[in-house]
């Protein structure tokens, strides 16, 4: 029996489909300087950190595919061009004119030189299929092709139309195109395309001021950045051109890429900036701030190697609270200045118990009193990797005298003495002035008073005593002589 034969349906739904494939697949391979390894980050993007190199600033940067600067990947000599090569190693032109190379770093961040050989101010940097590195050997006027082992070779160079050439980039079929900054017929810029089997050809020509950048949309279309056009111009895959495709605010562009929407974003080199603009060239703002003379970019779903957690530091102490010294009624600041892992945490302890809310590195007490005086305080701090606790201090409270044991009266004979004596506390140092009848009698200063022989005169007589320190006095109650 004869197979039953297709609809014209069903060979329309297969021809949609394979379509739909080869677009989405030219989508994905249209920004070819990129290998994309493993993914540490989720992203709708075919792609989670975007490496850009920043010239003047010698430093190789990342960032995040929503614009999140992710800090600085790797520092070298005056980056220009950047590579993923298939293991996820990146590749880094060195335009350093002590020592032309391009420099290799793995995705930790340790870097070894990959070639020198042959280079001479070498700009973008583009990677084949099979890992082979093309280097725009802009010195040199050559288009260096290294092995993935770095053995080195020319593919292009003058002859073939090659001046000046600055940008590299392959698109989805292996066809690799060159910009000239001072190619073409009027020596301003030009563009060419190497067919995988390296036969070179025109692309464009004498529409530039400074042909410098590359990219290519996911319909093939080809962009160039003019530098000192200061606009970005678009060629249809057959290099027909299409006219200038974004400008303002555009300052000195360099490189550029296409994200998966098509949207464009452009290093503007004179602003330290990275410029993103719709698929059809509406200005959709800045999308990052870049370090200083921002170059090119590369493409990749690694992102910079995690920090390691460091191993936490027990609390130390590195000064004491000291002792402090008060007045009643004024109050006391006791600190301490301790190290290690934040956060720490801070507990203030009077007399071995824990002071409710004093859990700051100081603490001041209440207004003191006289019961506070002799008080001991210290402080336990602490962290997620134990505690340490800070020596006793204590709290001094200057206090005025107080007389703790009142003069007695006294009862003599006639010519004897009587004595009298008075205790008191406080602050040190006391002194003493004894009365007689409210006078002061000269020379009793001591903390007890003894009459001369007394008479019948002194009978009655009332004797006091005032207590005296820096802080206060205190006088005793009348103690009475009885003479009989």
């Amino acid at each position: 029996m004869l197979p039953r034969p297709r609809s014209l349906a069903f060979w329309l739904v297969v021809l949609l489909c394979l379509l739909s494939y080869l677009s989405g697949n030219r989508k994905t391979q249209a920004q070819s300087r990129v290998s994309l390894p493993s993914s540490d980050e989720s992203t709708s993007e075919p792609f989670s950190f975007i490496y850009v190199s920043n010239f003047q600033a010698n430093t190789v940067q990342i960032f995040s595919s929503t614009g999140e600067d992710r800090g600085v990947f790797c520092s070298v000599t005056s980056p220009i061009g950047l590579a993923f090569d298939p293991a996820g190693n990146l590749l880094v032109a060195s335009d350093d004119a002590t020592g032309y190379s391009i420099q290799e770093f793995a995705p930790d961040g340790s870097g070894s030189t990959f070639a020198t050989n042959g280079l001479k101010a070498p700009h973008a940097i583009a990677i084949d299929t099979n890992g082979n590195v093309f280097v725009a050997n802009s010195g040199s006027a050559t288009i260096e092709k290294f092995t993935p082992d770095g053995i080195g070779s020319v593919f292009a160079d003058s002859s073939d139309g090659v001046a000046h050439p600055v940008d590299l980039l392959f698109d989805a079929t292996g066809n690799l195109f060159l910009t000239n900054a001072n190619g073409g017929a009027t020596g301003t810029g030009s563009v060419e395309k190497f067919t995988p089997d390296g036969t070179g050809s025109i692309f464009a020509d004498s529409v530039f001021n400074t042909a410098y950048g590359l990219a290519i949309d996911s319909g093939g279309n080809v962009y160039v950045s003019d530098f000192t056009g200061n606009n970005v111009l678009k060629f249809a895959p057959d290099g027909t051109n299409l006219g200038t495709f974004v400008s303002t605010p555009l300052n000195g562009p360099h490189g550029m890429f296409f994200d998966s929407s098509d949207n464009l974003y452009v290093a503007n080199n004179a602003t330290n900036t990275i410029e993103r603009f719709s698929s059809t060239g509406t200005y959709l703002g800045t999308f990052a701030q870049t370090g200083k003379g921002p170059h090119f970019f590369a493409l990749s779903t690694v992102g910079p190697p995690p920090t390691p957690t460091p191993t936490p530091i027990a609390p130390s102490i590195t000064k004491q609270p000291a002792n402090r010294t008060v007045s009643l009624g004024q109050s006391a600041t006791f600190s301490v200045t301790a190290t290690g892992t934040a956060p720490l945490a801070y507990q203030w302890q009077k007399n071995g118990v824990d002071i409710p809310g004093a859990n700051l590195a100081t603490y001041t007490t209440p207004p003191a009193v006289t019961e506070d005086n002799g008080t001991l305080f210290q402080v336990i701090v602490s962290n997620i990797a134990g505690s340490v606790t800070s020596l006793q201090r204590t709290l001094t409270v200057n206090l005025p005298p107080t007389i703790t044991t009142q003069p007695e009266d006294k009862t003599v004979i006639p010519g004897k003495t009587a004595r009298f004596t008075v205790k008191a506390t406080g602050t040190k140092t006391l002194t003493y002035q004894w009365k007689k009848n409210g006078a002061d009698i000269p020379g009793a200063t001591a903390a007890s008073y003894t009459t001369p022989p007394v008479t019948t005169l002194d009978n009655g007589s009332l004797f006091s005593v005032v207590v005296t320190n820096p802080y206060g006095s205190a006088t005793s109650t009348d103690a009475k002589l009885t003479v009989r």
